[in-house]
Parts: C-alpha cells; structure tokens; sequence
C-alpha cells in the first residue's frame, strides 16, 4: 500500500475565498488514496464565521470525511506578532495534530489544477520530494542567515541554494515535532513567541535544523518540479500572467497552481478573463463569469 499524506492549511479571515477553492480541487483532484487527513488551522482574529466550517468542509466533495479543523491557539499559544509570523509558526506546531508520519503545508492561495500523483510528492523509493533556490539577491535572504546562525550553521552554503520558501512544503512530522520541542525546551517561551524574538522563518528553520544534523539531504529528493505562481509583485504584468497561466494549464507535473491574495487587486481585465477561463476549464467554478464576480470582490487586504 502506498503512504498517505496529511495535508494542513492555516488560514484567516482574508483567505476565506480562496479556501473555497482550494477545497474543490481538493475534491476534484486530490487522490482518495493519497489524502488520508486534511487540517485546516483557523488563525482567526475572533470565532470562526457562523457556519463556516461546515460550509467548507462539504466543498471537498469526496474527501468532507476527512477535513477537521483545529484553532491555531489549541496549537500554539497566540502572542504579540503579526499574523504573518503566527502563520509561519502554526504550519510546524501542526504537526503535533497530524497522524500521519509526513504531512504537506498549503496556503490557502494553492489550488490543484490537475490531479494529485504520488510522483509529485515523492520519488519511487518513497524519499519526500521538496524543490529550493537561490537566495543571494532574495527579499528572504536576512531571514535565511539569522535562521542559520540561529542553529549554528555557516549562511554561505544555504544563501546559494536552500528549501524553498514557497508552498506547498512537504514535512517530515517526527522532524517538525522535535524542532518545536527543542526549540520551546531552548527559548523557555512557546513557538509564536520564540520564533518572533528570534527573527526565523519557518521553512528555512526546519530546513536548517535538519542540516545541522546532517540530515536534510539524506532525507529529501530536490527534484520536485517548481508550482506556479501569480505574486503581487507581478499581478499587473500581463506578459508574466498569462505566461504562467498557460504553463499551469498545460504542464501536469506540477499540479498546484498559486494566485496570492494581494496579486488579485492588480491584475489587469485581460489578467482576470484568463485567470477565470482557467478556473472554470478546471472545473473550480461552473462558470467564468462565476469566477470573474469572485475576483471582482477580492481587494487583497491582510
């Protein structure tokens, strides 16, 4: 039998729309015998939106049984900081919720394009697959360094090529509960609280951790294929847009496809029809007027 994956998003108020359509690709495209739990972490400001859970649950289609949902305060206690960096810090204290022995982080901006192989998220003899980077001109790239001298490894090697910082982000869970326990035994505090005071990034502290222990490379394949991704900083660039449009559409490799929140304000007309036609050819939404309205209505605020 082959393994199963969890898969966990943390979500908050700004990314109710797009969880919507993450959970019908989910539904559409995530294979029953891959998908053995879905997590969905509230980072909520206050409750949870009356019906809301139930709502969302039904839109995964084949996979409802499967979706649970769990406060980001059960996981971690809330502290002081952005909602940014209680994000980052959710995505590991998850794994203290996940059965499964590897689970995949998604941000509520990733959505399945096509369906959901075993191939994407591991290689044949079943070692995880992740992908990485360059970070010696990357907006990251201070983050990359603290989180290195934080764990007590040289940045040179890291900055040049490391995990990548994007999702989705398979981990390993055994790995990610010892880092929150290590990391929470060193700091005295809970993770929010000392990821904060320390100045890490997520991915690249498990990452890094895993390379202090000369692990990283032992346990992960880095060929998997790059998913795509419309950012904020290129949402208005028709010629990027429609690019990666095009490429998601016909490229299966790599079956998650990304639109960021903040990128939605700035895509132009022509950006909108074509990200709509390619909802509605995937089957997200009936129509693409149907997802044009939705995209209408999103204004991309934190």
């Amino acid at each position: 039998m082959s393994r199963r994956y969890s898969f966990a998003t943390v979500v908050f108020e700004g990314d109710l729309g797009l969880m919507d359509i993450q959970a019908r690709s989910m539904g559409l495209y995530g294979d029953p015998d891959i998908v053995q739990a879905i997590v969905v972490i509230e980072n909520f400001d206050g409750p949870a939106p009356a019906g809301w859970r139930d709502r969302l649950a039904a839109q995964y289609g084949p996979l409802a049984d499967r979706v649970s949902f769990v406060a980001g305060d059960v996981l971690t206690p809330p502290a002081n900081v952005s909602g940014w960096m209680s994000q980052q810090a959710l995505k590991l204290a998850v794994s203290s919720a996940i059965a499964t022995d590897r689970y995949v982080i998604l941000d509520a901006k990733n959505h399945l394009l096509h369906p959901l192989r075993l191939d994407f998220l591991e290689t044949a003899s079943g070692k995880p697959r992740i992908n990485g980077g360059c970070y010696a001109d990357h907006s990251m790239r201070g983050y990359l360094e603290q989180t290195c001298r934080y764990v007590g490894i040289d940045p040179g090697g890291p900055v040049e090529h490391f995990v990548s910082t994007s999702t989705p982000f398979t981990v390993i869970t055994d790995a990610a509960r010892a880092l929150v326990t290590n990391m929470e035994r060193i700091e005295g505090v809970r993770l929010i609280e000392a990821m904060a005071r320390t100045g890490v990034a997520e991915f690249f502290l498990y990452g890094a951790a895993l390379r202090a222990a000369g692990l990283l490379d032992d346990l992960y394949d880095w060929s998997q294929p790059e998913c795509l991704a419309i950012w904020p900083e290129n949402g208005s660039d028709d010629g990027i847009v429609l690019a990666r449009i095009d490429l998601a559409r016909s490229d299966d490799r790599a079956p998650y496809f990304a639109v960021h929140r903040r990128a939605i304000p700035s895509l132009t007309e022509m950006g909108r029809l074509a990200l709509g036609e390619l909802w509605a050819e995937r089957g997200l939404f009936a129509r693409a007027a149907d997802a044009a309205t939705f995209l209408a209505t999103q204004v991309g605020d934190d």
